[in-house]
């Protein structure tokens, strides 16, 4: 870890939250459930608390995680950011300085605070890092009940606390994943006593596809190529399958799921180029054994945890990002096999 950043315990970490009362919640690009259910879920707790807050995004909610925005917790545009008057930035779910994005150069005072649960990164700002959390809905859901405990806030309202079982569920793919421990089962329990419509939830998470998301599979399935063995699955989507199929990059969010269910698979793959920056390709790798994806995504500047990480490669094309992968794996043969 990095020691120009102090390193803070919980208590220290609500007593700095505390010092605002107008944050920025930032979460990371093209921002996922945990990203976003944690930012609202946040923001949920500050205006609990009689603060003000607004969560910020370099990118669009996906349209299948809309159901999580609402006017109660208000999400900022890049654009507005200059207009709000805040006093202070928290970014959740952010392992790195380079998975904020485009806003990143719009915070003139930079991160004053990182919340995060992956155990690769870098931190950039004071941090909270909790290596063994699920998800980092489960730090946010910390942070309500200690607030409650010291009287600030009187409970863990209904919003709030379906934006935190969001962020859980969906980062433990409704609670299959191994990242999940007794607590993880513990704080669902604790959040469906408070009401939570968990069955909508995981409905909206896992159940409901587009037309466009279907789509999107199809072709991830025609598309996947397998190496050594079998053991490695990869699929690949530049930017030009995207356009011919009417397709964005967030229609292909499942991609990684068909990719790491092939029996025989132990390590997916699944490279994206990123819509609005052709020659950036955005890595998604999963391990179905104990192996340690973070390792080779941090090689290229990303992170996550041992099962689950993530990365972003600058090349000419996609096939120049798949020779990368695989020879940082030690990938001898680098020919796809039937």
């Amino acid at each position: 870890m990095n020691n120009k950043y102090k390193r803070l315990s919980l208590s220290e970490l609500c007593d700095r939250l505390l010092q605002f009362q107008r944050p920025v919640v930032v979460m990371h690009t093209r921002p996922d459930g945990d990203a976003i259910g944690s930012a609202y879920g946040l923001c949920g707790i500050f205006m609990a608390m009689g603060r003000d807050a607004r969560c910020l995004c370099s990118d669009p909610i996906p349209k299948r995680l809309a159901f999580l925005n609402n006017e109660k917790l208000p999400c900022l545009e890049p654009e507005t950011l200059s207009g709000y008057d805040y006093d202070g930035v928290i970014s959740v779910d952010i392992g790195a300085w380079g998975q904020i994005g485009s806003v990143a150069e719009d915070l003139s005072s930079g991160i004053d605070i990182m919340i995060d649960h992956h155990s690769k990164g870098e931190p950039f700002a004071d941090y909270y890092i909790n290596k063994d959390a699920a998800a980092a809905g489960e730090i946010i859901y910390d942070i309500a009940c200690e607030f409650v405990r010291r009287g600030r806030m009187e409970k863990i309202d209904k919003l709030t606390a379906a934006c935190i079982y969001a962020a859980i569920s969906s980062d433990t793919g409704c609670f299959k994943y191994s990242n999940v421990t007794a607590k993880t089962h513990q704080i669902a329990a604790d959040l469906l006593a408070l009401g939570v419509p968990f069955v909508e939830i995981n409905r909206f998470l896992f159940d409901s596809k587009s037309r466009e998301l279907l789509n999107a599979e199809r072709i991830v399935y025609e598309k996947l190529r397998f190496y050594s063995g079998g053991s490695i699955s990869i699929c690949a989507i530049d930017n030009s399958i995207k356009r011919s199929n009417n397709l964005l990059d967030e229609h292909f969010s499942t991609a990684i799921d068909i990719a790491r269910s092939v029996e025989g698979v132990k390590i997916s793959m699944v490279i994206r180029e990123m819509d609005q920056n052709p020659g950036s390709f955005r890595v998604s790798m999963r391990a179905n054994e104990d192996i340690d994806v973070s390792d080779v995504c941090a090689h290229f500047g990303g992170g996550g945890h041992l099962r689950a990480a993530g990365c972003t490669i600058e090349r000419d094309n996609i096939e120049e990002v798949i020779l990368a992968l695989l020879e940082r794996m030690g990938v001898t043969s680098v020919v796809a096999e039937q």
